[in-house]
């Protein structure tokens, strides 16, 4: 089993003492990519997003295609409520990476800013671009029926305004 397995066993089940085995190893390696992408995930485990959200980006920056550091940087700005700033996390995620996961949470943090146009949008553009089987499928589905109803549209939304074309999934307007 790779070093990094173990520690992430550590962090969850032992997490004080992941973070101060991790918190030395950065210290003894601060060039390490790696420790502190699991001291964040250390401290994102225990919620204490003020410590992760630095050593995400952080991350992000020295290595810039680590889709987890960029998605994981933006989910700390949504869980303490600054949306403007998850939603430019999520959006740079999938501009430079092209990550549908980034797609879909930038269409929910829209959807909770009241920008339902925008969310609609941007779960059509998912459903387009994720293949049938993706993961994100489902949540995307869910995501742009809910936006649909919450934009008054929800005898749309209740015809399964959704319908496969060419192998992608397609909004029906």
């Amino acid at each position: 089993m790779p070093l990094s397995a173990d520690i992430k066993d550590l962090i969850e089940h032992d997490n004080a003492r992941a973070r101060r085995l991790l918190r030395g190893i950065v210290a003894e390696a601060p060039h390490s990519v790696e420790a502190r992408f699991l001291l964040a995930q250390a401290y994102l485990r225990r919620m204490e997003v003020e410590r992760a959200l630095p050593l995400y980006l952080d991350v992000a920056e020295r290595d810039p295609k680590l889709a987890e550091a960029r998605h994981a940087a933006a989910y700390c700005r949504l869980s303490v409520g600054d949306y403007q700033g998850a939603l430019a996390a999520y959006r740079e995620a999938f501009h430079k990476l092209g990550t549908v996961y980034a797609l879909g949470m930038s269409g929910l943090v829209l959807h909770r800013l009241g920008r339902l146009a925008d969310a609609i949008a941007a779960y059509d553009k998912l459903l387009t671009m994720a293949p049938p089987a993706s993961p994100s499928v489902p949540a995307a589905l869910q995501g742009i029926v809910a936006a649909l109803r919450d934009a008054g549209k929800a005898a749309a939304a209740g015809k399964a305004p959704l319908g496969r074309t060419e192998g992608v999934w397609r909004l029906r307007r």
